[in-house]
């Protein structure tokens, strides 16, 4: 039998300022800086896991998001459902 969890979570990240703080819910959502996101990408699709990109942005041009499924803002249920289908097919 497999147990949900709920719970509320304060943290600080090195980026807040002092004292600042930031909640979120379980599961998180992470929101990345185009900065996070190659690394990020890289190291969850050397370990075998799917990686969908979903992007306001004009352009992409990481090198190490070649192969994670990219998904253009505004995207509908139909472009998430391919996004995702292909990212577990590319892993």
């Amino acid at each position: 039998m497999r147990s949900q969890v709920n719970s509320r979570v304060t943290f600080t990240p090195a980026s807040y300022k002092e004292g600042e703080k930031a909640e979120y819910s379980y599961p998180p959502r992470i929101k990345l800086t185009p900065e996070m996101v190659g690394p990020l990408a890289e190291s969850l699709r050397n370990a075998h896991v799917p990686v969908v990109l979903c992007t306001g942005y004009e352009t992409v041009d990481d090198i190490r998001l070649e192969g994670c499924a990219l998904i253009r803002k505004p995207a509908n249920v139909r472009q998430l459902l391919a996004g995702i289908e292909n990212a577990m097919k590319a892993a």
